[in-house]
């Protein structure tokens, strides 16, 4: 990155969701930003959540019940994070695919919550990493921790589109992204109805549209004893949080069950 001039950032968090397909230039971004910060702007602040780093603490082997711990680490460490009233800039890049909208709702929720007892001092952001599928395959091939290229192209396919507050492009400067971050308004409220209590039917007639989903999984992949384990146990802690208020639906639990399969594949 170019060295510039950086422009002054109010004294806040900036909580970053980088977006984007495995092998984009996730990881590249937020070390271009570190080095840049470190070479040029001392009083600046970055923390870098990367998942992967996290899965691999976690556990070297193969294990699916990993992907969804990594997700509550990462989710609680933010979260601590979000509680603290800062004295400088300091910018959170979080380091994941979140393809899902779903993925990314909880942390603008979060952000929401956390500004009301830090009078509005978090700003709220999602980096969509715009790469070629193309490209993001011949990096695979080279990196370090490779994925099988079918997931690169299944994700490439299904990614959803940022709510507000993303930048569909690369930064060519770390000012450039200084001056970016100083742009974002205070997050709004996001309009939610009012959370009915589920009945026991609903729940009923849940748990038995998720009984089918998970049987049809087992028919169509053959699965190792520890990842049929973390299939049962996925679908036990998603009945818990739909029964306690959470707007996720059938398709949410879909896709959780392909991230599974995924890393089946993967290992």
């Amino acid at each position: 990155m170019e060295q510039q001039e950086i422009p002054e950032l109010d004294p806040y968090i900036y909580l970053c969701l980088l977006v984007g397909i495995p092998a984009s230039g996730k990881s590249t971004f937020c070390q271009e930003i570190i080095t840049a910060a470190q070479s040029s702007s001392p009083s600046l602040k970055i923390i870098q959540i990367e998942y992967d780093k996290i899965e691999d603490e976690i556990s070297s082997e193969f294990e699916p019940e990993k992907w969804k711990e990594t997700r509550s680490i990462a989710f609680g460490n933010i979260s601590s994070l979000l509680e603290q009233k800062v004295s400088i800039p300091t910018i959170i890049l979080v380091d994941d695919n979140f393809y899902y909208k779903s993925m990314r709702k909880e942390f603008y929720k979060l952000v929401i919550q956390a500004n009301k007892n830090l009078e509005d001092t978090i700003r709220y952001t999602e980096i969509f990493i715009d790469t070629p599928v193309e490209t993001a395959l011949e990096r695979n091939q080279i990196r370090e921790r490779s994925v099988p290229d079918t997931t690169i192209i299944r994700i490439n396919k299904i990614i959803e589109p940022a709510y507000s507050y993303c930048y569909n492009a690369r930064f060519s400067s770390l000012p450039d992204f200084i001056e970016y971050l100083h742009t974002l308004p205070v997050p709004p409220c996001l309009e939610e109805q009012e959370k009915i209590p589920m009945t026991q039917s609903e729940a009923h007639e849940l748990d038995l549209k998720l009984r089918k989903v998970v049987g049809s999984i087992l028919k169509s992949h053959k699965l190792p004893k520890s990842a049929i384990k973390a299939l049962t146990q996925l679908k036990k802690v998603f009945l818990k949080e739909v029964a306690a208020g959470s707007d996720k639906t059938e398709q949410d639990f879909r896709n959780e069950v392909q991230n599974l399969i995924d890393l089946h594949k993967s290992s």
